[in-house]
């Protein structure tokens, strides 16, 4: 059985440099896929998943986006993907996300709004972005 399976694939990974992002670029990246994964505020974090994706023989990259800034990250996101991959962009997993650990009382519309944002208009734009490369 192959164990490479998506050799040759693409795949972007938002919030890869901790958690479960991580965990998700690291198997992509085990079988075969070349990762671009992206970070809002843990630098560190992306430089180690992607040295240990390149330490196992994998290839990957990181790239800052902030995903409050949707439009913006993701330009950002597909201009560095279409960079490294001249054959345009197979994968995509929206695992970046935002949240609030305040009760329904202390919602006021400016969290309400940034957790929107993160998670609902953010994944959107960036798969009409990327939609011309897929």
């Amino acid at each position: 059985m192959d164990s490479t399976p998506l050799k040759g694939k693409f795949a972007i990974v938002t919030g890869g440099s901790r958690g479960l992002g991580r965990a998700i670029a690291i198997e992509l990246a085990r079988r075969g896929a070349s990762i671009l994964l992206t970070f809002t505020s843990s630098s560190a974090g992306a430089e180690k998943t992607v040295t240990d994706i390149t330490a196992a023989g994998g290839k990957a990259h990181a790239v800052a986006a902030n995903s409050h800034d949707s439009q913006k990250a993701a330009d950002a996101i597909i201009a560095k993907a279409l960079e490294l991959s001249r054959d345009g962009i197979d994968i995509v997993v929206h695992n970046a996300a935002d949240g609030s650990d305040q009760t329904l009382e202390q919602v006021d519309r400016a969290i309400f709004d940034r957790v929107m944002h993160a998670n609902v208009l953010f994944p959107i734009l960036l798969v009409k972005t990327c939609r011309p490369h897929l």
